[in-house]
């Protein structure tokens, strides 16, 4: 079988997976963007893109050309995965339309490997699996942030995180770190409820400066880098509303801290240096005389 899009074509036809602005129409966009359900994996560095203008380009596609994008996805990616060479953005590709120019022979070669794939056992990503950066991934770094870091954990003298003090002091942020190398992990039900409580923050936004001071003041590690990140939507001031589905959904499914299988480290370079992360003075001064001023209980 091909990806999703083959085989749902009728239900996205009919259904609001192919009407903009529904919920379902923003899923699978991010489909096609994380690769779930798809069998060349998650388009490189999508996730360094904004999902509102991918999802603006999908949208501008009419029907046709949607289920024309999604059918081309797989031989695209791994045409260029067999020749060494890097994709456009995802949001490139949806926008010009790409898929017009490709040859033919490489939509039959993804087939034959798809074919081959599924004779196997197949390689689709798991239902649980959470993309590195992605909404369920951040959702679960909030969560490791709210719980605070480990008892007794020393602030740097310079006021900067290196990657083996987070390590040591927020040993849950650093297991999500680990699972970068391999683009992401699977997470329990809880967090991929609360997928949806998530919204992307482009860099350079007044919003985005908002979660910045507020990491600051809380003296929270911030991903640094990227053009924008996932956080709880409503800005800052919706981190209890956020905390508040987190417990509710904990509750129902109960919670386990994600496991660490991968190898490799987000923010450790290959000349051995380490990423700083700033930490507040009002964080630094809270932990130093044993208090949590800042971090919600």
């Amino acid at each position: 079988q091909g990806p999703a899009s083959e085989r749902g074509s009728a239900k996205l036809k009919g259904g609001t997976e192919d009407q903009p602005g529904t919920a379902d129409f923003e899923k699978r966009v991010m489909r096609f963007c994380n690769g779930k359900g798809f069998d060349a994996g998650p388009w490189p560095d999508w996730d360094t893109s904004s999902p509102g203008y991918i999802a603006k380009q999908f949208a501008r596609l009419d029907s046709a050309d949607r289920e024309a994008a999604e059918r081309w996805r797989d031989a695209y990616l791994r045409d260029l995965a067999a020749r060494k060479k890097r994709p456009v953005p995802v949001g490139v590709f949806i926008r010009d339309r790409l898929w017009a120019g490709l040859d033919p022979q490489i939509l039959v070669n993804a087939r034959s490997i798809a074919e081959r794939g599924a004779s196997k056992g197949g390689h689709a990503l798991p239902d649980d699996w959470a993309p590195a950066f992605g909404p369920v991934w951040m959702a679960c770094r909030f969560e490791a942030l709210l719980a605070g870091p480990r008892e007794g954990a020393e602030v740097p003298e310079s006021g900067f995180w290196l990657v083996s003090q987070i390590q040591r002091d927020w040993p849950r942020v650093h297991a999500l770190h680990l699972s970068v190398a391999t683009g992401g992990l699977k997470l329990p039900p809880h967090l991929h409820g609360l997928a949806d409580d998530m919204e992307f923050v482009p860099t350079g936004t007044a919003v985005f400066d908002a979660w910045r001071d507020t990491f600051r003041a809380r003296g929270w590690p911030l991903p640094d880098g990227r053009d924008g990140l996932y956080f709880p939507k409503g800005g800052p001031e919706g981190i209890d509303a956020f905390a508040c589905a987190l417990a509710a959904l904990k509750q129902g499914h109960g919670s386990s801290a994600p496991p660490v299988s991968p190898k490799g480290l987000a923010g450790a370079h290959e000349d051995g240096t380490e990423t700083q992360v700033p930490v507040s003075n009002e964080r630094s001064e809270a932990l130093k005389d044993g208090t949590n001023k800042g971090m919600p209980a």
